[in-house]
């Protein structure tokens, strides 16, 4: 077997992953990468992942993204470049690349999807998940975006008052903290390449991004709200338990904070209106 020379501490959501190199060239790129993500050496890990050269063998190249679960192991396969395979119960996980086209954004684009998901399950013991939203600190409160690609997550975010701290414009993700929902953010920024403090701020809204013809603000009762945020969680299907974890953490999320529909003109005015 052969020994894993480099290790790489990455930490957000205060959940730290160590990655396990036998090589150097994709360590120091995904180093670069993350390089507002790392932790010490010394600081405990909720999983090790080892990464590996392939070949990977029995998967259709042209098959996008595959997503399995398989005697109690997850595995996500991208085509024939990349596959994670982990275990829960040992917390332990494998990636396998293709060595071809490794330095390519491209590559580096996968391999923050395996990352991604990778945290989605780490978040779940914890009560937390992922969410296809745009998230921002103000006035020492942290502020949810939620909405599917071409809802407005970049333009809320460009619009953000000076004095407000851009945590993420494409994933956010959100953990209870002794009783209090918590917003971090994460190495998966979308158009603005937003990175910024890994502290955790408390959230104190929640919106649901609609386009209209003027801005309106309109409160969502429970059931709405829950339902309009399960839209936007990070989900991957395969296990009844990892839903039902998913549904009560979001049920847990709207019974603490405020939930609306945000219907907005692309106007930095529409800030006036939050909080």
């Amino acid at each position: 077997m052969k020994s894993h020379t480099l290790a790489l501490s990455l930490e957000t959501a205060d959940l730290g992953v160590r990655l396990l190199f036998h090589e150097g060239s994709l360590y120091q790129s995904l180093r670069r990468r993350y390089a507002d993500y790392h932790s010490s050496p010394k600081a405990s890990a909720v999983c090790e992942v080892e990464v590996d050269d392939g070949p990977l063998q029995g998967h259709d190249p042209a098959e996008p993204v595959e997503i399995v679960l398989r005697g109690g192991r997850w595995l996500m396969r991208q085509g024939d470049a990349l596959e994670l395979e982990y275990d829960p119960a040992a917390r332990r996980g494998r990636i396998r690349r293709n060595r071809n086209g490794i330095e390519s954004d491209w590559f580096l684009l996968l391999f923050d999807s395996a990352l991604r998901f990778l945290y989605s399950l780490l978040l779940l013991p914890a009560g937390g998940f992922l969410m296809h939203a745009a998230s921002a600190v103000w006035r020492e409160r942290a502020l949810i975006f939620a909405g599917a690609s071409g809802a407005g997550k970049t333009t809320i975010s460009r619009l953000a008052p000076p004095d407000a701290i851009v945590l993420d414009d494409e994933i956010s993700c959100l953990r209870p903290v002794n009783h209090l929902w918590t917003a971090y953010t994460t190495p998966f920024g979308g158009a603005l390449g937003v990175r910024s403090s890994r502290k955790g701020s408390p959230v104190a809204g929640l919106y649901l991004l609609a386009h209209g013809e003027q801005t309106r603000l309109t409160p969502l009762g429970p059931a709405s709200g829950v339902q309009g945020l399960l839209r936007n969680v990070v989900l991957f299907p395969g296990d009844p338990s990892v839903v039902r974890a998913v549904l009560n953490a979001v049920c847990d999320l709207v019974r603490e904070i405020p939930v609306y529909r945000l219907e907005f003109r692309p106007e930095p005015s529409v800030w006036e209106m939050l909080l």
